[in-house]
């Protein structure tokens, strides 16, 4: 669907300008400051909210550090310092962290504790102490982030960083090529290069006096005024040039050579440099997705930009904006945040209750429930929270180093990475039990980041290891292919632009984001991270949103490389970050869709051509179709059960639009029984329990002041309202006739009427006057409330 230049209120006064000429940015129709939703704070600098359960916590959520101040929390309630678990560090202010992370060369406590301690190497010599970072099961080679590069680099004039062997490999691997300088056999590399001689189409070349050569505009030629040396600008040629037009379709410009044609914008010379005809911006455009960040269309001499379904042409004729609000949730520490794409609101999620690194995450939003599903380094395991009951569920449990994960949200299959037991699994999620089996367990040397396309039957996940790489196979792990291969090291984290059909990957040792389409072929460099250790990776519209180790924040830039910026400083080490919003689950059609019956009795993996492979989960093998139990011999291991992923009802449903048709705060703690938030297009409404704690909600929402306008009365419910009182009135005159044939008759027959009030009047006059004494004794009074009138209730 494609969606006109009409803009929503919501997108008043959210600092970014989304129309020309309606103000919706001016300081006159917009505050100075932001306002904060329920149960949030807003900071000192005026530019921020955060949650209340992130006041005083400890930790500085507020980039001033006004939410920690001793004038702030003079009158909070001190919190208990967590009990750390083993394993863990605990620093000064009482935030447990894993002990993996102390003398690691990177600040986790605010304090700088984990890097203080008497256990850490003295760094008061000049050389800058680098410590292997034994994180995951995987060495990362971590120095101070303004060292020198690691030894067998090449440092790059930028102060990057590359391995030494691309170095005069014929392809600029530093931003600013001086990788290529100076090579042998290179001559160009150091023989400055002469100037060049050939001007545009529509420019003409001269010597000028100085004799330098200069391209002038075609109109400076056979203009009656010498520019160039010995007036070679002018000449007898400039008399017949454009006779008949020159032959030129369009415009003919005279030089003393003969004509040269020229083209109005949009349009090109054809071969024969006579004829012009149309560029298709949509084609030939430089930039990574074209003048357009969704949809462009080429028209006659131009172009124009639409956007998909749940998305709204930007200001700018060529963005797209997101038409719910959408968050980004990452995990740090034992917990999952939330946070707005602005970065203006965050607020804690869910508390992880005894996790403690969050490596892999991914969301499920369907049928008014939300559950977010984490995978656990130090336990272990792969979890999911239900977000209605608060409450934790272990899906895989027992295993070696569970690292990323993805959703393949259209048949309810979670792929994990297993990076010490070098193997990618799925765990079926159907009828709320956790199927399991190993998918690819073999070829893999450290794997790292999966990414799931249900659509194109793909999985696409990396590995790190001697022969760093990202593959490409279908979703029962057949057919395996290579996307990238080569100068590439650390493939932290993998993404996929559904609606480019491009790969995207953050490398954390080259310290860079790079893309390709889903064949591996047009590979570009999107952003060179200076300093930094990029970790997760996700897309919301035209965005990138990434996290980073060293400067403990989320970053954000176009998906061209270009607007680059900090979301929000974490003050923790932030690790994976998914986008929650409907176009990143795109509606698509799979044999082993949940609205279908499972083909098969474990697990349903597709294949192309509506092909599908069944699995059995771990201890289970397939006979005629069925998966049987299989006896374990004696003495062996037994395999893990199938694990129930039942959460308990919390919540009644009502259809919305957004959080305003809830009557209620879109997140908050509130009372129980309040409706709370507009989620997956439902209101969620708790039941009267009193043992349960309602849940933080964090969904798309609008705040009172860029709320919509009250709908007016729609057609057909206006069409309702007049058939029923037209219907009303029709009845009332049956009975009033009926009536009064009634009482003629029995005045016949009674003969007279004996009452002193009522003398002389006939009997159809009577019966309406008797009509409205029964209105005036029987209906409503002036003492009474009246009722309104139903055209102008608000329905």
């Amino acid at each position: 669907m494609l969606h006109r230049n009409v803009y929503s209120n919501r997108w008043r006064c959210d600092g970014e300008r989304d129309c020309k000429g309606c103000g919706d940015e001016d300081s006159e129709n917009c505050p100075k400051v932001i306002a904060c939703y329920k149960e949030e704070k807003m900071c000192v600098n005026r530019q921020e909210c955060i949650s209340t359960s992130l006041w005083c916590n400890g930790v500085e959520d507020c980039r001033d550090g006004s939410d920690e101040t001793a004038e702030a929390c003079v009158n909070a309630t001190v919190k208990a310092a967590p009990r750390c678990e083993p394993g863990q560090f605990r620093c000064s202010d009482g935030q447990c962290i894993s002990g993996t992370w102390v003398c690691d060369g990177m600040r986790d406590c605010s304090a700088n504790d984990d890097e203080l301690t008497p256990d850490c190497p003295s760094a008061s010599t000049d050389a800058t102490v680098s410590a292997d970072w034994i994180f995951s099961g995987l060495e990362l080679h971590a120095g101070n982030p303004h060292s020198t590069c690691h030894p067998g680099d090449f440092t790059c004039s930028d102060g990057d960083c590359i391995p030494s062997n691309w170095r005069c490999d014929g392809g600029n691997d530093c931003a600013d090529g001086s990788d290529e300088r100076h090579c042998l056999g290179h001559a160009s590399s150091h023989i400055p290069a002469a100037p060049t001689s050939t001007c545009r189409l529509d420019e003409f070349f001269c010597v000028l006096w100085n004799k330098s050569g200069q391209c002038l505009p075609l109109s400076k030629a056979c203009n009656n005024h010498h520019e160039c040396l010995n007036g070679t600008d002018e000449g007898p040629g400039c008399l017949t040039a454009c006779q008949s037009n020159g032959q030129c379709s369009d415009v003919c410009h005279a030089t003393p050579h003969g004509p040269v044609c020229s083209c109005p914008p949009g349009y090109t010379l054809s071969s024969d440099q006579k004829v012009c005809i149309d560029i298709d911006e949509c084609e030939t455009a430089d930039s990574l997705n074209g003048p357009c960040s969704q949809i462009c269309i080429n028209t006659r001499g131009s172009f124009k930009c639409a956007c998909l379904d749940q998305f709204t042409l930007g200001h700018d004729g060529s963005s797209c904006k997101a038409d719910t609000d959408p968050i980004l949730l990452y995990g740090a520490d034992a917990q999952i945040h939330w946070i707005t794409p602005d970065g203006r609101h965050q607020g804690l999620l869910a508390e992880g209750h005894n996790s403690h690194v969050s490596a892999g995450i991914d969301v499920l939003e369907e049928n008014g429930t939300t559950s977010v599903f984490y995978s656990d380094l130090e336990r272990k395991d792969i979890l999911v929270v239900n977000l209605e009951s608060r409450e934790e569920r272990v899906i895989l449990a027992g295993m070696g180093t569970p690292e990323g994960i993805a959703l393949d949200w259209i048949a309810h299959n979670l792929y994990y990475v297993d990076a010490d037991r070098q193997v990618i699994g799925v765990c079926s999620l159907r009828n709320k039990i956790a199927y399991c089996a190993k998918v690819i367990h073999t070829g893999l040397v450290q794997p790292r980041a999966v990414a799931v396309h249900p659509g194109h039957r793909s999985i696409f996940f990396s590995q790190w290891g001697d022969k760093a790489r990202i593959e490409q196979a279908w979703l029962d792990g057949s057919g395996r292919v290579d996307i990238v291969s080569d100068k590439i090291i650390w493939p932290n984290a993998i993404t996929i632009d559904f609606i480019h059909e491009r790969l995207y990957w953050v490398d954390a040792r080259l310290s860079w984001i790079e893309s390709c389409k889903f064949d591996g072929h047009d590979r570009r460099t999107v952003q060179r991270l200076h300093y930094s250790h990029p970790f997760g990776l996700t897309i919301l519209a035209d965005r990138l949103y990434w996290t980073d180790w060293t400067t403990q924040s989320i970053k954000t830039a176009h998906l061209n490389g270009s607007g680059a910026g900090i979301v929000h400083d974490t003050h923790r080490r932030p690790m994976g970050i998914v986008t929650m919003h409907h176009s990143r689950r795109p509606r698509l059609v799979s044999p082993c869709a949940t609205n279908v019956t499972n083909p098969c009795d474990h697990i349903c993996l597709a294949r192309p051509g509506n092909l599908y492979t069944c699995l059995c989960h771990f201890g289970f093998e397939m006979v005629g179709g069925v998966c049987v139990l299989t006896e374990v011999s004696s003495g062996g291991k037994a395999h893990p059960v199938p694990r129930r992923l039942d959460f308990p009802e919390m919540r009644k449903i009502y259809s919305c639009r957004n959080s305003s048709d809830c009557n209620c705060s879109w997140f908050g703690s509130v009372n129980v029984g309040d409706v709370c938030v507009c989620l997956n297009d439902q209101c969620i409404k708790t039941n009267q329990r009193d043992d349960i704690t309602p849940v933080v909600y964090t969904h798309s929402s609008v705040h009172p002041a860029m709320q919509l306008p009250e709908q007016p009365i729609s057609t057909v419910t206006l069409a309702a309202i007049i058939c029923g009182a037209v219907i009303l009135a029709i009845a009332v005159l049956i009975i009033m006739v009926f009536f009064a044939r009634w009482y003629c008759q029995s005045s016949a027959v009674i003969g007279g009427f004996n009452n002193p009030n009522y003398e002389n009047v006939t009997p159809s006059s009577y019966m309406v006057k008797f009509y409205k004494n029964r209105l005036t004794h029987d209906g409503p009074s002036a003492d009474r409330p009246q009722p309104a009138n139903p055209a102008s209730q608000t329905l």
